[in-house]
């Protein structure tokens, strides 16, 4: 399963603001809460999606692919009916494997 919504949106704070502690505050939320909630995002996902450091946090390739991929699924749901969706919920889900399956052939 993927990030949510939420999720995604406190994604994007902490990459806009840099740091948890900005973050949080322009989300009006507690740091804590914050913390918890992309650590399990990252649980979910089973990959960091965030580098720390003590100048702050910014996307890792990960979290920026997680992101990204999220919105064009998105945008190419806008519209559709549900049975369009299926559709292209199993077509996703078949290049995806097409593509771990390629990078495990190439030693990646």
């Amino acid at each position: 399963m993927g990030p949510d919504y939420r999720q995604l949106m406190y994604l994007l704070a902490i990459a806009r603001c840099g740091t948890f502690s900005r973050a949080a505050q322009d989300l009006r939320m507690s740091q804590p809460a914050l913390s918890n909630s992309i650590a399990l995002l990252e649980q979910r996902l089973q990959t960091r999606v965030l580098n720390r450091g003590r100048a702050g946090a910014e996307l890792t390739d990960a979290g920026v692919r997680n992101f990204l991929n999220r919105i064009y699924h998105d945008l190419q749901n806008i519209g559709q009916t549900p049975q369009e969706r299926a559709l292209n919920f199993s077509a996703t889900k078949a290049f995806q494997l097409g593509e771990v399956m390629s990078e495990m052939a190439q030693g990646n």
